[in-house]
């Protein structure tokens, strides 16, 4: 499935502010290596973020220009750097497992953040 195109103001009304959840840019790249993102938004100077819907309502926001409530970024080291070991030594020799050990990780990681 592709992505589209959307506004922030559209993502905040469909999901609401307390259900949003900005990680920055690349803080997550290994956490989110299984997931693709539904929409994207732009602005004046071109792409300003992602959107993943992460289920139950929850949307993690990644880019440059992300909305919603800022996750902690030591949180988000600490999942991406366990996501980036799994991969690193998984994805080569057992991709299925690589993939099931981060998309848990992510469950965990959402779970801790809500």
């Amino acid at each position: 499935m592709a992505k589209y195109r959307t506004t922030k103001k559209a993502i905040r009304e469909k999901y609401g502010d307390a259900n949003i959840y900005s990680i920055g840019s690349c803080n997550l790249q290994f956490l989110l290596k299984y997931v693709s993102p539904f929409a994207y938004s732009v602005r004046t100077e071109g792409w300003a973020c992602d959107y993943y819907d992460m289920g139950k309502g929850i949307v993690l926001c990644d880019g440059y220009s992300p909305i919603g409530k800022k996750v902690d970024f030591d949180v988000m080291e600490l999942f991406d750097r366990k996501a980036r070991e799994v991969w690193e030594e998984y994805h080569y020799t057992d991709e299925d497992k690589c993939e099931k050990m981060i998309t848990n990780m992510l469950a965990d990681f959402v779970g801790s953040i809500k």
